[in-house]
């Protein structure tokens, strides 16, 4: 398992990526200024990924 650096992740390649990764079997450190979007993220792979956001 490899550990990947998304910034951007609300929307956009940022976004398909973040979800993208995790069910590809890989770690994800997601980085974005809307917690929102993060949450809902790790949300989804709590035992893959995890959230960095400015607030």
């Amino acid at each position: 398992m490899k550990a990947r650096l998304v910034t951007g992740c609300p929307s956009g390649l940022g976004h398909a990526l973040a979800r993208r990764i995790p069910a590809e079997g890989d770690a994800l450190v997601a980085t974005a200024r809307r917690p929102d979007i993060l949450r809902t993220l790790v949300a989804q792979t709590p035992d893959r990924a995890v959230a960095v956001a400015d607030q």
